[in-house]
């Protein structure tokens, strides 16, 4: 194992600090390095070679830095690129429209569930949200691809607990299972049945929704579907 001192800037309050690395190579599926950074207990970066783990460990502690920024400890559980990234590897088909639509529907029944709990964040991700002529959309979906951008591990918001990960990972696991082999068109049709997207949907334009006001719809369908 190598250990290293690395000198970086913080991807929100842009102030200068300096981070431990500890750099392994491993044998056990070839051969391929990684690192972890004491100072970002979750993180995890790997590369076939020393520059490749490098530009991943980059994008990493950016990630990290977003999701677990004083500003959004308490809001968010994972980086919006992270999940998307998850989402990509474990839907079938997964065609950005398809993420898009997963994304959403995930995120706003989180909020409508561990998101009212006390000791959860309130969003499973920070994401900008638009009515659009295509249902519930993320906006960074209207000008990207989501081969566009590096894969970046997974990482939890370093304030949840060994139980409270468990319990968000087995949400994703059973929402994935419901939804995964869902077509597109299908996704699109239910995501335009929310209020939000019929409330606020003009056409030809991008409406932005609020997620609190995502968060308060589902929390209202949590509620009351014992009485449909």
């Amino acid at each position: 194992m190598l250990t290293r001192r690395y000198n970086t800037t913080d991807a929100v309050t842009h102030e200068r600090k300096t981070v431990t690395v500890d750099i392994s190579r491993n044998t056990d599926d070839g051969y391929y390095y990684s690192a972890v950074v004491k100072e970002m207990p979750g993180l995890i970066a790997t590369g076939e070679t020393l520059p490749e783990l490098e530009l991943d460990l980059a994008g990493a502690m950016e990630e990290w830095d977003i999701t677990n920024s004083r500003r959004d400890n308490n809001l968010f559980v994972f980086s919006k690129q992270a999940f998307l990234n998850m989402l990509s590897e474990k839907l079938d088909n997964p065609t950005s429209m398809k993420i898009s639509k997963m994304s959403y529907l995930c995120s706003a029944y989180y909020a409508g569930t561990y998101g009212t709990l006390e000791d959860y964040p309130d969003f499973l991700i920070s994401s900008d949200y638009v009515a659009s002529k295509y249902g519930m959309t993320d906006s960074y979906f209207l000008g990207h691809k989501i081969e566009d951008k590096p894969k970046l591990k997974l990482i939890f918001n370093a304030t949840l607990s060994d139980n409270q990960k468990h319990n968000i990972r087995l949400f994703i696991d059973n929402f994935l299972k419901q939804g995964k082999s869902v077509d597109d068109f299908s996704l699109v049709l239910r995501t335009k049945e929310d209020s939000v997207w019929k409330d606020n949907y003009v056409e030809g334009n991008n409406t932005p929704v609020s997620l609190e006001d995502i968060k308060s719809e589902y929390i209202n369908k949590v509620n009351n579907r014992g009485e449909k």
